[in-house]
């Protein structure tokens, strides 16, 4: 008998966190169950041999099993799960695959670079905070790639994907150390993105245009701010690039421990918050912007639209 389920679930297995999201359909779509698993894959052996550990390919393998079951509660007509950057890059793939085909039952598809950036843009531009503007630059930062998309005049006009994400950064500047930013680092780091940026073919020309962000790192960046600053709460979604430098200011050289002691803060991003909010305020010192704007809409949403328009 055909599933005529109203539900599709989506799982993201990122490089830093594995993510479900279920919906329905909707305009846009209505999200039924959001749920994030701290599971990172990336750790520092594999920016030298790409290869994902025994460990990280268990838990991601624990943490996907658990999200599966969490999406049947619903009997969903489908059960997508993807992978990003740190999966498509592995030597160890095929593996990877086998382990997750056999412990939930469900294939792993991994997500050309090219597909996850379109993918970024068209969920993104389903935002009603992005309504009314017709072009704005965005930015999709995750454990181990960067989607940079210029969308000019209600279409895209550059699109590019880089492999700059936040873990794979930290691990190459400090490898299993604690994280501690000086200024020093911070301008390698500076220089290190901007010379992935010029390889890559991205020009950023057309300044003063929004910068629009999805990113795990830029919500919990948010949660330490607002938890600080509650007079802000109604504006969660728009950010001084000032109160971000703020915060890079407060918290680049704390070690972890002091870092996870403040309200807000993700056991998950405790270690590279300062790495990511480095890159946000690079970008928006690029574009010359004084705010950035924070979108939900990301990958899971563009892909859960996707699935949900093909159901009859």
């Amino acid at each position: 008998m055909r599933n005529k389920s109203p539900y599709i679930s989506i799982i993201d297995v990122g490089s830093n966190t594995i993510k479900l999201l279920t919906a329905i359909r909707g305009n846009p779509i209505h999200i039924i169950e959001d749920k994030t698993y701290e599971t990172r894959i990336i750790q520092h052996s594999y920016n030298i041999n790409k290869y994902i550990s025994q460990k990280s390919i268990k838990d991601a393998c624990r943490s996907i099993h658990q999200l599966v079951q969490l999406a049947q509660k619903y009997d969903p007509k489908n059960i997508t799960i993807v992978g990003t950057s740190a999966i498509r890059d592995a030597k160890n793939l095929d593996f990877f695959k086998e382990k997750v085909l056999k412990c939930t039952g469900y294939h792993l598809q991994e997500l050309s670079k090219e597909e996850e950036a379109l993918t970024v843009c068209q969920a993104a531009i389903q935002d009603p905070l992005l309504a009314n503007i017709n072009s704005f630059y965005l930015l999709d930062l995750g454990g181990g790639s960067l989607e940079l998309i210029e969308y000019y005049e209600k279409s895209i006009n550059q699109l590019v994907s880089i492999p700059i994400g936040v873990v794979r950064v930290a691990h190459k500047y400090f490898g299993d150390k604690d994280i501690i930013l000086n200024k020093s680092i911070a301008i390698k780091i500076n220089h290190f993105i901007e010379e992935r940026i010029q390889t890559s073919g991205f020009s950023i020309e057309n300044k003063n245009q929004p910068l629009v962000i999805t990113s795990g790192s830029l919500a919990v960046a948010g949660e330490i701010i607002f938890k600080q600053n509650p007079n802000l709460n109604n504006n969660q979604r728009r950010i001084s690039v000032n109160i971000l430098r703020e915060l890079y200011a407060n918290i680049s050289g704390l070690n972890i421990t002091q870092r996870l002691k403040l309200p807000g803060m993700s056991t998950s991003h405790a270690d590279i918050l300062p790495i990511a909010l480095l890159i946000f305020i690079f970008f928006a010192e690029k574009i010359d912007v004084n705010w950035v704007l924070h979108t939900k809409y990301n990958l899971r949403f563009g892909l859960a639209t996707k699935s949900l328009s093909k159901i009859i």
